[in-house]
């Protein structure tokens, strides 16, 4: 009979929930459109549109660390390759915001024609910007911006 039970509980453990990892509220009962994980750093990036910052969560510490403040409304994120710069994109003012995260500020501002969302890196480290078409506009709704040639956008 105990051999039995034994059998039993083996075959039902699989039923019973768990929970891996560690539950952290966000600061403020934030929401985030967006983030992003620097592994080199243990780090998480996450985008707060609301509170128009920057929110890093240290998986070293489990805790927040400063905020970065950016433009109006940022919505995506993306790391340079070489993890050294955040890009985020900022809907209300049209920029994207160069953050370097050795210094945990924006260096640069990028404006763009329209209002851009999201945002990545491709191999080659440009930038690829999506953004929205502009009412009685032609203009392209996916912009690059190199940052190896000076900045220039296209």
């Amino acid at each position: 009979m105990r051999g039995f039970l034994a059998v039993l509980l083996c075959l039902a453990a699989p039923l019973f929930p768990a929970t891996f990892g560690t539950v952290v509220a966000p600061a403020g009962g934030a929401a985030y459109s967006d983030l992003a994980l620097d592994e080199s750093r243990s780090n998480l990036y996450l985008v707060s549109s609301s509170a128009n910052r920057i929110d890093i969560y240290s998986l070293k510490q489990r805790g927040y660390l400063a905020p970065v403040s950016t433009d109006s409304q940022p919505i995506a994120e993306a790391l340079s390759n070489d993890r050294r710069f955040l890009y985020v994109t900022t809907y209300a003012n049209a920029i994207v915001d160069v953050i370097d995260l050795n210094l945990n500020q924006i260096v640069s501002r990028i404006s763009l024609p329209s209002n851009p969302e999201g945002i990545a890196v491709g191999g080659d480290g440009k930038v690829l910007v999506s953004a929205v078409a502009q009412t009685g506009v032609t203009g392209n709704t996916l912009l690059i911006y190199d940052p190896a040639s000076a900045g220039s956008l296209t």
